[in-house]
């Protein structure tokens, strides 16, 4: 009784263990939207920039914190070991006028306890240190924005290209399921004696091209699905399936899309650095300009030939208030030197800043030519495709009927697979042109 009730629950936990193995495994199904928003939040290249703003950010407080009075405590407690010792000019016991007198200063120990306050009121590097951080800070975030429509761009590509090669899978398939039905159309005409041995031999070619045409599909999505894992950063091992084709994908762009080069983040980012560079020239400049701070130090003093600290009658205060002024005269012309450096590469920027405008605009131009042609192409292809399917579809027929030869229609379906290829990569080329013009407008209005 015993051992069947063990065989029972044996039995029972393999069935809940495959049960959740079964769960455990099935595909995750991945749009394309699905697909970014994973990798945005799994890639770590996206939290280290995350990081970097921070750090970015947290460069104000240090310049804030500068701002807020410095106080500090000291203590020395003093053993003098030999004091030292002075000769004046006069005897001060009054007894040898003509003599002198060696007199020793102080007292065996000598403890200072003491309070030291420090308040800047006045450096005119401060607010330009703020302004650069802010520029920092500003390019920073820039830098954040271009990092994550570069992942967008890179999980887009990969995804394109897995969706691409499902698409082939699907016409490989067709491709082979005709090969097929014709293969065995023409047994049965072979064995009829309609044919020639060689004309069946034909149609076995035709369709084991056919199927390892299907077999190099299959590894080439495979690849592209384990290149979607890696730009997502997800386990390989984790099984996926791709849920959109390609005319899910493309939405291309209705006429010809305002571009703002300007809102661009590479032409903010050399802007930024040229407004950084000015602000380098005129901190080194400040740096020869006066200083002010005030200072309060409230001490005490223990002199005593005992050490014992807690003897109260033995400790002296003493303190002070003060105000420095620091003024620089001559640096050995360091800081104009220096202020030259940064016109020079600030005039660097500004050409740079030219420069990328300029190349925008003209990829701008070229996207748009690009698109353009693809979807002329593309609708070449579409009517390519509806041709040859028309002409397949009769000949085939002809065929079956045993009025047209194998080598006719094995030219049939080869220009109905190379219309059907034309018209899958004019759609892929439509899609790669859309998600062009997509990034270079994912800046301008409405299109964030």
């Amino acid at each position: 009784m015993q051992v069947s009730l063990f065989l029972k629950a044996v039995f029972l936990t393999g069935i809940l263990g495959w049960a959740c193995l079964s769960r455990a495994q099935e595909p995750l199904s991945l749009t394309l939207t699905k697909a970014v928003d994973l990798a945005i939040k799994q890639r770590p290249d996206l939290e280290s920039g995350d990081l970097d703003y921070h750090l970015a950010a947290a460069a104000n407080e240090k310049i804030r914190a500068a701002r807020l009075p410095q106080i500090r405590a000291n203590g020395d407690f003093r053993v003098n070991t030999q004091l030292q010792s002075t000769v004046l000019p006069f005897d001060i016991t009054g007894q040898d006028p003509e003599g002198t007198s060696t007199v020793k200063f102080g007292t065996r120990f000598s403890n200072t306890l003491g309070l030291q306050v420090d308040q800047l009121i006045y450096d005119p590097t401060n607010k330009l240190k703020w302004a650069i951080n802010e520029n920092r800070l500003a390019d920073q975030v820039l830098a954040q924005q271009q990092d994550t429509l570069s992942v967008r761009q890179e999980v887009l590509q990969a995804y394109y290209s897995a969706v691409y090669y499902a698409e082939k899978m699907k016409l490989d398939s067709q491709a082979l399921s005709r090969a097929q039905f014709n293969l065995q159309v023409g047994q049965n005409q072979w064995e009829a004696g309609t044919i020639l041995e060689n004309d069946k031999k034909r149609l076995e070619v035709s369709e084991a091209n056919s199927r390892l045409g299907l077999q190099q599909s299959q590894k080439d999505y495979d690849m592209a699905v384990l290149r979607l894992k890696q730009v997502m950063h997800m386990e390989t091992s984790t099984p996926v399936r791709i849920s959109e084709t390609l005319e899910d994908l493309v939405k291309p762009n209705s006429g010809q899309p305002a571009f703002e080069v300007t809102l661009r983040p590479e032409v903010k980012r050399s802007i930024l650095n040229e407004h950084w560079e000015s602000l380098q020239q005129q901190e080194v400049m400040a740096d020869n300009k006066p200083t002010i701070s005030a200072y309060g130090h409230y001490g005490l003093l223990q002199l005593n030939d005992r050490f014992n600290p807690l003897k109260w009658k033995t400790w002296y205060p003493y303190n002070y208030l003060g105000v420095q002024v620091s003024i620089p005269i001559f640096d050995g012309k360091q800081a104009r030197l220096a202020a030259q450096d940064h016109q020079w590469a600030l005039e660097k920027w500004k050409l740079n800043t030219v420069k990328v405008k300029y190349d925008y605009q003209q990829q701008y131009a070229h996207e748009i030519l690009a698109m353009n042609q693809a979807k002329a192409a593309l609708d070449e292809a579409k009517a390519n495709r509806s041709l040859a399917n028309e002409l397949y579809q009769t000949d085939q027929f002809r065929f079956e009927q045993g009025v047209l030869l194998p080598t006719a229609l094995r030219e049939s379906e080869y220009q109905l697979q190379v219309a059907q290829d034309q018209y899958l990569d004019a759609w892929y080329a439509v899609l790669l042109a859309d998600l062009n013009l997509r990034m270079l407008l994912a800046y301008q209005p409405g299109n964030n």
